[in-house]
């Protein structure tokens, strides 16, 4: 795991460019940390087996974990199958800058969901009825 080592970028509260490159960060198999009231989160990409690495790998060493306790640790986490996270396509280049410019646009987070029929989804996050709000207003703009 040791060479999955790499500081994860800290999250610098919710300014919007922040954002994005926290997600840029994301989608290229890096680790982000998110500041909560108490402690930090990690987000990654948990189809990208890099990512994950780099999870068990901050787990371990701010854990201290033993070689036993690592191995139980991953056990734990491969339980569930690996077809389930190699089930969702991969964006393309094309793809992730539609999904960033339309962040940007919308001041929000956005997903793009492929099936593999060509046709998929557009996911918009928000954190509140304001912010869902904000997002029907800029939507309506012509």
């Amino acid at each position: 795991l040791a060479g999955f080592r790499k500081r994860p970028m800290i999250l610098p509260g919710t300014d919007p460019q922040a954002i994005l490159e926290a997600a840029r960060r994301i989608r290229a198999g890096e680790l982000v940390g998110f500041p909560t009231e108490t402690v930090y989160g990690l987000g990654a990409d948990a189809s990208c087996d890099q990512a994950v690495a780099g999870i068990f790998a901050e787990q371990v060493a701010a854990r201290g974990l033993s070689v036993r306790e690592t191995e139980r640790l991953v056990q734990q986490a491969t339980i569930a199958p690996a077809a389930t996270r190699a089930a969702a396509p991969r964006l393309d280049a094309d793809s992730r800058r539609f999904e960033e410019e339309l962040a940007e646009s919308l001041g929000a987070s956005v997903h793009l969901k492929p099936r593999s029929s060509g046709r998929g989804s557009v996911v918009i996050d928000y954190s509140s009825l304001d912010e869902l709000q904000g997002l029907v207003r800029r939507l309506r703009k012509p």
